[in-house]
């Protein structure tokens, strides 16, 4: 979670991809009283249908701004899904991901902080 900016980054890929989406539930959980929160949500592939239920239920009702970026078709559908629940949910092709953070309303030193936290994340 990048603060000040409210903005939570997230990378999932590989290994324990399943444990991050269960704790990512749960934080999204606890930030449901916080409509000012922004998520950029870089997946390579579907999580698991348990995890996208968990995920359903934290973001029904949510008024958050999202953009989530995959290379995968199947996170295509997943997105279109969201976005019948969450308003500003929006899927970004890997090389889209200037776009991505334009719907974030990021701003140029945003996008710094944020690109800079993804390249951590991928490395991690």
């Amino acid at each position: 979670m990048l603060r000040p900016e409210q903005l939570m980054v997230s990378f999932y890929d590989g290994e324990g991809a399943q444990d991050r989406w269960e704790e990512c539930a749960k934080l999204l959980q606890e930030l449901r009283g916080q409509p000012n929160t922004r998520f950029l949500v870089y997946q390579q592939q579907q999580p698991p249908l348990n995890v996208l239920q968990r995920l359903t239920e934290a973001v029904r009702g949510g008024r958050w701004r999202v953009s989530i970026v995959s290379p995968s078709a199947a996170m295509r559908f997943v997105a279109s899904s969201f976005s019948l629940i969450v308003k500003d949910v929006r899927f970004f092709a890997p090389e889209a991901l200037d776009a991505a953070l334009d719907h974030l309303q990021c701003s140029p030193v945003e996008k710094g902080r944020v690109t800079g936290c993804l390249e951590r994340l991928r490395k991690a």
